[in-house]
């Protein structure tokens, strides 16, 4: 799956080719998977508009990080447990 990330499809170009390339691999990739976090800090998210975001666990994120990643898209389906507890480290060597 590495092969398929956007990192693995930059690393041969030089710095100037990256970006008109990322902006092309964005417009012409039909389906995006990235975190919210990702949607709202990446300056390439404000270049397309998508159709529907689909938000697992949905439940555990913060508002302030959901809102753009549901304001890139026309619709959003948002996926999560409210019942679930939130993530616990049960390991002592964690």
């Amino acid at each position: 799956m590495r092969h398929l990330t956007l990192e693995a499809k930059l690393s041969k170009q030089s710095d100037m080719d990256r970006i008109s390339l990322m902006q092309h691999i964005l417009m012409e990739t039909p389906i995006v998977a990235c975190t919210c976090l990702g949607v709202s800090t990446n300056l390439l998210f404000s270049y397309r508009r998508f159709s529907i975001t689909v938000v697992d666990e949905a439940s555990l994120v913060l508002e302030p990080v959901i809102i753009p990643a549901i304001a890139a898209s026309d619709s959003f389906v948002l996926v999560g447990d409210h019942r679930q507890l939130t993530p616990l480290v049960c390991s002592k060597q964690a």
